[in-house]
């Protein structure tokens, strides 16, 4: 998950900007709309600051896994 969350974070700022997510994403093959990219971005941004911080990225990304197994 780090070395994704490294890959994203193409400025090396330990944070993930909007327009370094949508590239990521399209990197991966995941081709959604701007609005549905930006939708999943704020549910990454917890604290609504405009960026995913590596923390909230494990959080997101830990829910995700867990409701995934069910």
């Amino acid at each position: 998950i780090g070395v994704y969350f490294r890959q994203i974070d193409s400025d090396r700022s330990r944070t993930i900007s909007f327009d370094e997510f949508e590239q990521g994403m399209k990197e991966r093959h995941i081709y959604f709309s701007r609005d549905e990219i930006f939708t999943l971005f704020k549910l990454f941004d917890k604290d609504g600051n405009g960026t995913i911080s590596y923390d909230e990225f494990l959080v997101s990304v830990r829910v995700s896994l867990n409701i995934a197994s069910f």
